[in-house]
This record gives structure tokens, sequence and C-alpha cells, in this order.
């Protein structure tokens, strides 16, 4: 068992998530590291994830 991964994206916002997403469908192991917790997240936001996260 490998307890390492290819990539590791800090912020889980928009462009952390999207960029997770989108080298995870490559086949990378990626991790995402985020200081908020789970019951605050995602923040309060008016910017668009482009259809990213279904409501």
């Amino acid at each position: 068992m490998d307890d390492g991964y290819d990539v590791v994206i800090a912020g889980a916002g928009p462009a952390g998530a999207q960029c997770a997403r989108d080298l995870a469908a490559r086949d990378y192991d990626v991790v995402v590291l985020e200081t908020e917790s789970e019951d605050e997240f995602p923040r309060q936001s008016n910017k668009s994830t482009g259809g990213t996260f279904p409501p």
C-alpha cells in the first residue's frame, strides 16, 4: 500500500475542487487540504462554480 499522493491541493474552493476533480479523472492520486471545518464549508459566495457543484 502506498501512502503517498501524486498531487496535494491547498484549498477546497472552486478552483481547488475543480483541479482535484480534473486530475482524479486523469487517474492522479489527489488529496485536498482545507482549513475550514466541514460544518462551515463552503462559505457563502456569489462566485459561480460553472455548474461543477450541483445544489
